[in-house]
């Protein structure tokens, strides 16, 4: 679905989890006969849909806003010279897509490599264009800790493209 100029969707493990409660919720209603139940089932059906849809387009709208800073800020780095030092610094890889996973999810992550090592690549929702395995893109974000404390680099991008 397209909203203002943004591509919202919805996770398939949310529409997964709300058609397993709408079947739920119909069989309650069919065999307890208590159509009253409508009355608050009705509604937190409907949020269950509209909450991930309104927090996808939010964050939409704040990636495409931090664009146009993270371009002005942003430093050209060779992945090898990322360190967990540099945590916090807004960056610009390019690379080649190694691995996508949780695209489903509304979260995907990402490996890009380039000659001189691999990063992951962290979104907290999906991109504007389909990235897939194997495309040579370039990545705006901030360095970030993978796992908080102990954890490797990884970037928190806000934008990832495809090289045409």
């Amino acid at each position: 679905m397209i909203i203002k100029g943004k591509n919202i969707q919805i996770s398939f493990f949310n529409l997964l989890i709300w058609i397993l409660l709408l079947f739920m919720s119909f069989f309650y209603i069919i065999l307890t006969n208590n159509f009253e139940s409508l009355v608050w089932i009705i509604p937190v059906l409907i949020m269950l849909i509209l909450i991930p849809l309104t927090l996808n387009y939010l964050n939409q709208v704040q990636y495409q806003n931090l664009i146009p800073v993270y371009k002005k800020e942003a430093r050209f780095t060779k992945i090898s010279a990322i360190n967990s030092n540099m945590t916090g610094e807004i960056v610009k890889v390019e690379g080649i897509i190694k691995d996508v996973k949780f695209v489903f999810f509304n979260r995907p992550r990402y490996t890009i490599e380039d000659k001189t090592g691999a990063i992951a690549i962290i979104m907290f929702t999906n991109p504007s264009r389909s990235i897939k395995k194997g495309d040579n893109v370039f990545v705006l974000g901030q360095l970030i800790k993978k796992m908080i404390v102990t954890g490797k680099p990884a970037i928190n991008a806000v934008c990832i493209e495809r090289k045409d």
